[in-house]
């Protein structure tokens, strides 16, 4: 493992912490968080996952070939390089105001 963490010093956290109907506190998670790159479950919906992410910095280029993924951001910055052009979103408002998405190899990172 300590092999894995040098290389990506990321955390990932693939259990589902709350159940339907629970109150999920993302700030608390977010201010306990110890990693400058922080992914955790929080519960499932309709056969989908939904995570929460602290981050900072860049993340390595990826892509998900079977998966889409959906970007809120409740607090900073969020920026998405992608090969054809990158994005530049800010709060969530932004990113609902544009009504964009995309499918794409992709690097985030939050200055």
């Amino acid at each position: 493992m300590a092999d894995c963490v040098a290389s990506y010093p990321y955390e990932t956290r693939l259990n589902i912490l709350h159940q339907p109907l629970e109150i999920i506190d993302e700030k608390a998670i977010a201010d306990a968080c110890e990693y400058k790159w922080f992914n955790q479950t929080l519960c499932q919906v309709n056969g989908s996952v939904v995570r929460m992410a602290v981050i900072e910095g860049e993340y390595h280029w990826h892509k998900h070939d079977e998966d889409d993924e959906f970007f809120y951001v409740v607090e900073g910055k969020l920026l998405i390089d992608l090969e054809a052009a990158p994005l530049n979103w800010g709060r969530a408002r932004d990113l609902s105001s544009r009504r964009q998405s995309c499918i794409a190899p992709a690097r985030p990172s939050a200055p």
